[in-house]
Formats: C-alpha cells, sequence, structure tokens
C-alpha cells in the first residue's frame, strides 16, 4: 500500500502522545479529568483507531493478513506484560478483534458505526482497557471517511461523550478532532516531519518499544529524582 506522508505523522504524532500517557500513568495519574495531564493525551486512541479503520480499506488479502498476524503476534507479547499490571487488555488486543470484523464484513463494516451506542452493554468492558464497541466503532468511522461518507457523523461520539463513563468520556469526545486531523492529513498528503514521520512508518515497532521506555524512564526517575 503506497506511504502517505502526512498520515504517518499523524500516527507517529499518536504514538509519541500515547508514550507521554503511559509514562503519566506509571507515575501514578490516574485521572482523566480536563484538570488533569492525561485528559490531553487522551487523543491518541482514536486517533489509532480512525487510522486504522481508513487503512483497512483497500488493503490485498496478502496484506491484510500479514499485518494482522503483526498486530495478533504485537498484541499478545505486549499483554503478557500489560495485563498483570492493568488487569485488562490493552488496546492492541481491541484492534485484532477490529480485523477479525473486517475479515467477516468487509468494507461492511462501515455500518458498524452505531456500535457505539451498545457501549453500555459490551461485555468486553470489563476486559478490554477500550470495549470493542468503542473501538470498532471508530475503526468503522475511519473506514466511511475513506470510503466518503460525511465525517460530521463523527459528531455522534461527542454527543455520546456526555452519557459515558468518565473513564471513556474523553475517548468519545475526542473522536470528532482524530476524524478533524484525518481530514487535514488526507488533504496534505506531503506534509512531513521527518523525525515524527519514521516513527509513523514502523508503528508497531515503535508502539511495541514505547511501553519498554516509559518503564525504564519510570523507574530511573523514582530511582535518581526522588518521583
Amino acid at each position: 500500500m503506497e506511504r502517505i506522508a502526512s498520515m504517518d505523522v499523524l500516527r507517529g504524532f499518536a504514538i509519541l502522545v500515547m508514550f507521554i500517557d503511559h509514562i503519566l500513568f506509571l507515575l501514578g495519574y490516574s485521572s482523566f479529568s480536563m484538570l488533569e495531564p492525561r485528559f490531553f493525551t487522551r487523543i491518541a486512541e482514536p486517533v489509532f483507531a480512525v487510522l486504522f479503520g481508513y487503512f483497512l480499506i483497500g488493503r490485498s488479502d496478502r496484506s491484510f493478513m500479514d499485518r494482522f498476524l503483526q498486530v495478533a503476534v504485537a498484541a499478545l507479547l505486549i499483554n503478557l506484560l500489560v495485563f498483570p499490571l492493568m488487569g485488562s487488555f490493552e488496546v492492541l488486543a481491541s484492534f485484532a478483534l477490529c480485523y477479525l470484523a473486517f475479515a467477516l464484513l468487509g468494507e461492511k463494516i462501515i455500518y458498524l458505526i452505531p456500535l457505539a451506542l451498545l457501549f453500555w452493554f459490551d461485555p468486553t468492558a470489563g476486559i478490554l482497557a477500550y470495549p470493542i464497541s468503542l473501538v470498532l466503532s471508530q475503526a468503522a468511522l475511519g473506514a466511511a471517511i475513506r470510503k466518503g461518507v460525511n465525517p460530521l457523523v463523527s459528531l455522534v461520539f461527542v454527543a455520546m461523550s456526555f452519557l459515558v463513563a468518565p473513564r471513556f468520556e474523553f475517548s468519545f469526545l475526542l473522536t470528532a478532532l482524530a476524524c478533524a486531523l484525518l481530514l487535514i492529513a488526507e488533504k496534505n498528503k506531503g506534509f512531513s516531519i521527518p523525525i515524527i514521520e519514521y516513527i509513523g512508518r514502523r508503528p508497531l515497532f515503535f508502539y511495541t518499544a514505547q511501553y519498554l521506555v516509559a518503564a525504564l524512564l519510570v523507574l530511573f526517575a523514582r530511582q535518581y529524582l526522588a518521583i
């Protein structure tokens, strides 16, 4: 699949923001209040999800299977470490399930945008850091944008943000912003910030590595900076 510089920059940006989020989490910041720093890092997940869905469309069968296996292996390795710490499977597990949904539905996945309305009844909310109803509907939104659906449909996530639990409200709220960033990247395909683009071109490597780097930085801070 053809590389798009601006999309790689956006993906790299999301990885860096999630890196900061994980450092904050390891330092003990657990609140998602608008007055807390992790409010701003919540943008990473919806950016990942809409980009994920956007690039599901148009993949060859071979490319799709290769990427699914890469995500599944990365999800397994990461969650061997993360699940004992968090008590839930982190977001790559949700993305692996999204691949299975696309394998079953193909481009009809765009009709799953309303799945977010079933968020309150989603049994995966207890075992996935980001329930499948949320991630799959966000991915469906990204796929729909690729197909030319009016991006204003993302406003349904904004409306729902006032109804869901505080742990997830910002992911809903920031989905519309993630879509706006996706549209900007789509219209400015040549935009590049080389270092961030480089990270975005190798998302699974850097996404996996940032867990280790974040843990090492926090250990150093606690050991030598008395944090």
